[in-house]
């Protein structure tokens, strides 16, 4: 948020990290098996605000709606 204010910014990972990521958002503690599943090339889509106390909001989890034309 320092780095890229008032910037959208794509961060690329793995299904775990991208799972924990969202769960502290969440204000969830560590769990496993987590307790929800990011299947591959979904979105994550989390709003930060850059206001101090920062807060983060989770806006989308495991959004594949943009693959819907790839499928048979």
């Amino acid at each position: 948020v320092d780095d890229h204010p008032a910037e959208t910014v794509a961060v690329v990972s793995h299904g775990g990290p991208i799972a924990l990521f969202c769960q502290s958002v969440l204000g969830l503690p560590y769990k496993r098996p987590m307790p929800f599943g990011v299947d591959n090339c979904s979105l994550a889509v989390i709003e930060v605000e850059p206001a101090l106390p920062r807060t983060a909001v989770l806006v989308t989890l495991n959004d594949t709606c943009h693959l819907d034309g790839l499928r048979e």
